[in-house]
């Protein structure tokens, strides 16, 4: 038996005692900045700790090995070596094999984006996004898909300062002067050297369009069982994305807003989807989690990693209270997206800035749109099994104002469900011919899903509401 050859079994307890003692300290330098996050931040998510855990059985059993390796030296190997050769050894082994594949499958790539959105007029612009944890000069260059010369002048992208709370640069390029309702192809040396493809928003309000909307695709932090990236893979096989529009996600996106590895996991499920067409997102509370804080604007990834709309253009139907929440038209649809410290929030300045966004979709202030479309995280109305979470403030505020200026749908995520609340208010005699108003929640694209129960509602908070979910 090979355990009985002293030099055998110290050949054997020898080499797995460095397998099993370098392994790890390899891990640590290539994992060195997510396990200095997990003991400098307790809130650091899952994993993280599965590899400070697969670490740390590392080591017991490199301690073990190194005890069977020096029983050795002595003149016989005694019973208790033999009996941790005998069982050990298979799990030392197992172990490194084991703990090097998933920290491999675990090691998601640290590069976010590029990605896709709008900063200005969607029919003239748009602009491209990614974050690497190192400073340089990129280029993008592009050109029309029928034309066969890139464009001779490349823009370059701004570099941000490095981030204290996560160590990226942030990269942003702005591409204008692009002619409406066309598909063009760009590619950015040195991040993504394939050629990706988008195409700009039509210059009428009378052409059909589709869009891909989902929520809640937050992961803990692990790729193994992860949902969202195969839902997002799925999009891509079934569908030609070349006939969507834009994508929507209504928030929820990270687990916690100094999740960095759930932040990176993000991106890596929407790589193909958000490259390839505008990405927009109603952010959820978990991305704004900040404890204390937890409405601050300060500092927040939900902001920082992300662009969207920041200014007004009035001539374009651009509107932004701050990348949080803001409004824009594409073709016959205006989209309001209403960001989680926001929603049912009750503040006069954001009041004032919701109701003239109404306005604009309306027509109450210029031509206006057929179809008007609220996004947010948060429902109105909130139907689920063991919880009764109407939003009171959002109803007693903010969906009188939607009911009156004609909004079509109210678009929500959070309840991990999907399901539909066709809502009516007949308790107003100045509004007599009462309506539908669809109130769609979307499900879970990533996060567990919660069972469903039925909501009823018979003029709640005597606010004359009226309506049922229906799954």
């Amino acid at each position: 038996m090979v355990l009985d050859n002293k030099k055998n079994f110290r050949i054997v307890g020898i080499s797995t005692a460095i397998l099993c003692i370098t392994t790890p300290i390899l891990a640590i330098l290539l994992f060195r900045y997510d396990v200095i996050n997990a003991f400098m931040n307790p809130s650091y998510e899952d994993s993280t700790y599965w590899i400070m855990g697969v670490i740390g059985i590392w080591i017991i059993f490199g301690l073990i090995a190194v005890y069977m390796s020096f029983s050795t030296l002595k003149d016989n190997i005694n019973n208790r070596s033999k009996f941790l050769g005998l069982f050990f050894l298979p799990l030392l082994l197992t172990a490194n094999v084991g703990g090097v594949v998933y920290l491999l499958i675990e090691n998601v790539p640290q590069q976010r984006g590029p990605y896709l959105s709008w900063m200005g007029d969607p029919k003239t612009t748009m602009t491209l996004t990614f974050e690497i944890k190192s400073s340089g000069s990129f280029d993008v260059e592009y050109k029309k898909e029928s034309d066969s010369l890139w464009n001779n002048e490349p823009i370059s992208f701004t570099i941000s300062d490095k981030r204290s709370s996560d160590g990226y640069y942030h990269y942003t390029a702005n591409l204008t002067n692009l002619n409406p309702n066309t598909r063009y192809e760009y590619k950015i040396a040195g991040i993504n050297n394939d050629i990706m493809t988008f195409n700009t928003a039509p210059d009428n309000k009378n052409t059909p369009f589709k869009i891909l909307v989902y929520g809640d695709s937050r992961e803990y932090s692990k790729t193994i069982d992860n949902e969202h990236i195969p839902l997002m893979k799925q999009f891509i096989e079934e569908q030609n994305e070349e006939d969507f529009a834009f994508a929507i996600n209504n928030g929820d996106t990270a687990t916690s807003h100094n999740d960095i590895a759930s932040w990176n996991l993000h991106f890596l499920a929407i790589d193909d989807v958000a490259s390839r067409m505008p990405y927009f997102v109603a952010s959820g509370n978990h991305e704004w989690n900040m404890d204390a804080l937890w409405w601050s604007t300060e500092n927040q990834p939900a902001i920082d990693i992300q662009d969207f709309p920041i200014g007004d253009d009035s001539i374009n139907d651009i509107y932004s209270l701050n990348e949080t929440s803001y409004a824009f038209g594409y073709s016959c649809a205006y989209f309001i997206f209403l960001g989680a410290p926001h929603a049912g929030c009750n503040k006069t300045a954001y009041l004032d800035w919701l109701e003239y966004q109404l306005k604009i979709a309306n027509g109450t202030i210029g031509d206006g749109y057929e179809f008007i479309f609220i996004y947010d995280h948060y429902p109105p109305f909130d139907r689920r099994e063991n919880a009764y979470n109407d939003d009171v403030m959002m109803i007693k505020t903010e969906v009188p104002m939607y009911y009156y200026s004609g909004v079509d749908a109210v678009i929500s995520g959070h309840n991990h469900v999907l399901a539909i609340q066709n809502i009516t208010w007949s308790g107003d005699p100045a509004y007599p011919n009462s309506r539908n108003m669809t109130c769609l929640i979307t499900g879970a694209g990533g996060a567990s899903t919660r069972v469903p129960k039925y909501g009823l509602w018979e003029n709640n908070y005597t606010m004359g509401f009226y309506g049922k979910t229906t799954y």
